[in-house]
C-alpha cells in the first residue's frame, strides 16, 4: 500500500497503559525521551552473530541513496538511539496524503507548511545491509491486519491534523475500492512516532487510522533478509 510510506520502528514496553498519551512525553521503553528512543527488540539476543550496527537512515535525492543519520552497535538487541537534534531541510518533503484533493477537504491541518523525514533503521554485518527493524503491535509473519505500526518521522514545526477522508482507488488492481482514512495526529517539532492501523472492513472497503496515541502493546521486531 502506497500510503505505508516511513518504515515502523518497534519496541517491548512494560509499562501502565494509563501513561500511554503523546509520545513526546511518554517515559516507557520504545518512547522518545530527551530525544533518544532505548529499543529492546523482540528476541534480540538471538541475531547477535548476524548483525552488528544498526542505522537510522534517510533517502537523499541528491545522491540518489540513503545515507546514515546514526549509526549504534546492535550488541544483544538492547541499545540506545539518540536522535539527531535537527534533519537537514535538503532531506524533508511536504507532508504525503493518499488522494490529496479529499484530504485537503475532510482535514483540518494546523500549519499547511509543515515537511517531514522519511527515516528507516535498518541492520547491518561487516558493513551490508542484511534487515531493518519494524515498530509493531503484532509480527507480520503473524498479522491479521495488514498495518499496525509506529512510525517515526521527524517534522521542521509543530502541528495538527484531524478530521476524515475517503478515496476511490482508480488502479487496475483494485480499481473502484474505498479507503477511509482518520487522522488525530498531534506533533511537536523534532522527532515523533505516529502509529496507522489498516483494516479490511469489508469487500473493496479499506479503513486506516493515523494516530499520535501509541498502543501499549508495540514491540520492536527484526526481519532479517532471506
Amino acid at each position: 500500500m502506497a500510503f505505508v510510506s516511513l518504515l515502523a520502528v518497534a519496541a517491548v514496553c512494560s509499562c501502565d497503559k494509563d501513561k500511554d498519551k503523546d509520545n513526546n512525553n511518554n517515559s516507557k521503553s520504545g518512547f522518545i525521551q530527551n530525544n533518544a528512543i532505548e529499543i529492546n527488540l523482540e528476541n534480540g539476543g538471538r541475531y547477535s552473530e548476524k548483525v552488528d550496527t544498526v542505522k537510522l537512515t534517510i533517502y537523499s535525492e541528491e545522491l540518489h541513496r540513503s545515507v546514515a543519520l546514526v549509526s549504534v552497535p546492535y550488541g544483544n538487541g538492547k541499545f540506545t538511539l539518540k536522535l539527531p537534534t535537527s534533519v537537514d531541510a535538503k532531506y524533508l518533503k511536504d507532508f504525503h496524503f493518499e488522494y490529496a484533493d479529499e484530504a485537503r477537504k475532510g482535514l483540518t491541518i494546523s500549519d499547511s507548511k509543515v515537511q517531514e523525514s522519511n527515516v528507516s533503521l535498518l541492520a547491518y554485518k561487516a558493513g551490508s545491509e542484511v534487515g531493518a527493524l519494524r515498530y509493531g503491535v503484532e509480527d507480520w509473519d503473524k498479522a491479521e491486519n495488514w498495518d499496525r505500526d509506529v512510525y517515526l518521522t521527524y517534522v521542521d514545526r509543530d502541528v495538527s491534523i484531524t478530521g476524515s477522508y475517503t478515496g476511490i482507488d482508480s488502479g487496475k488492481e483494485v480499481k473502484g475500492a474505498k479507503y477511509s482514512y482518520s487522522y488525530s495526529v498531534n506533533m511537536k517539532k523534532g522527532w515523533n512516532l505516529r502509529y496507522e492501523e489498516g483494516k479490511v472492513k469489508a469487500e473493496n472497503l479499506y479503513e486506516i487510522t493515523i494516530t499520535t496515541q501509541i498502543p501499549a502493546e508495540a514491540k520492536w521486531y527484526l526481519y532479517l533478509r532471506n
